[in-house]
């Protein structure tokens, strides 16, 4: 196992994909927060305009008119007609769900919204569809798996050198977006429970490799990067959200578990939405419990997987 690690690293090392996704997280992240301080500050300027528009007061013009001699004063009050910019403040503080444009009150939520929010699985998705079926596309894994009885020595390879690239991803995104957060939103955001934050951290990591092991799942069963891509994309775009609830209204039909039950969370990515920096501690067993039976069977399934498989 050791020598398969070792030559993972090394073609993990060499891969050219390895950096472009790594720069490509770090521009991307960096850009979002940019937008977001653009947002933020055009949002403002609306708000400044609107209600010095409003201090203003109503508007009071005299009206002539030829048949009497002397004006009387008309007051008009320009309040029954839709205001533009208040429309388009209020379409900018809303997402298209309802929810507001920013939620956290802190740096730290800023920041961890970026893991719960199922960010970075963009990026570990690409990086398992081109890593993962590398060996099987170009064939070269016929030259030291062919011979060998025990395969699964290579699956525990290759889910170790996924961690690894796990660990770099989130190391990476963190720095950029300290550093992002920092120039554009430091006094909108400020930091203030930098332990807390870097403990919900590994539990998003934990949670994160735990989907990485169904990743590779995917890719040891299938051998072809468009599956993986194809597949992985359509459940994390549609099929979570879509299969979840539908099962989770039949059950409950069945059986009535309350309105707060859900199947999602009894999920992977349910529980990376879990962990945030408020999570309760008595909160954190369901979610690890679930990351971690997920890992298990995924990684078994792998290796069983490869074990039958003809290479």
């Amino acid at each position: 196992m050791f020598n398969y690690t070792c030559m993972e690293l090394r073609r993990l090392n060499k891969q050219k994909s390895t950096y472009i996704i790594l720069l490509t997280a770090a521009i991307l992240l960096f850009g979002l927060t940019l937008m977001l301080n653009i947002s933020l500050k055009a949002l403002s300027n609306l708000d400044n305009s609107r209600n010095n528009s409003l201090d203003k007061g109503p508007v009071t013009f005299e009206i002539s008119l030829e048949e009497q001699q002397s004006s009387t004063p008309l007051t008009v009050e320009k309040n029954e007609n839709p205001d533009p910019e208040k429309i388009f403040a209020e379409s900018l503080e809303e997402h298209l769900d309802g929810e507001p444009l920013v939620k956290e009150d802190t740096g730290e939520d800023l920041l961890l919204h970026y893991f719960s929010g199922y960010s970075m699985l963009i990026f570990l998705i690409i990086f398992a569809a081109l890593f993962f079926t590398a060996p099987y596309q170009n064939g070269y894994v016929k030259n030291f798996l062919g011979t060998t009885r025990n395969r699964s020595k290579f699956v525990f390879a290759q889910f170790f050198t996924g961690i690894v690239y796990t660990i770099l991803l989130f190391v990476a995104s963190v720095i950029v977006l300290l550093i992002a957060q920092h120039i554009f939103l430091a006094d909108q955001f400020p930091f203030s429970d930098i332990g807390g934050m870097v403990k919900t951290l590994i539990y998003q990591l934990f949670a994160h490799i735990a989907f990485l092991a169904i990743l590779l799942f995917i890719a040891t069963i299938s051998g072809k990067m468009s599956t993986v891509l194809i597949s992985s994309f359509l459940y994390y775009l549609i099929g979570h959200k879509l299969i979840f609830d539908l099962l989770t209204m039949l059950i409950n039909k069945v059986v009535n578990f309350g309105d707060d039950w859900h199947l999602r969370t009894y999920t992977v990515m349910g529980s990376i939405a879990q962990f945030t920096r408020n999570i309760e501690v008595k909160n954190l067993t369901q979610p690890l419990l679930v990351c971690t039976m997920i890992m298990i069977i995924a990684i078994g399934a792998s290796c069983f997987t490869l074990q039958k498989k003809d290479i």
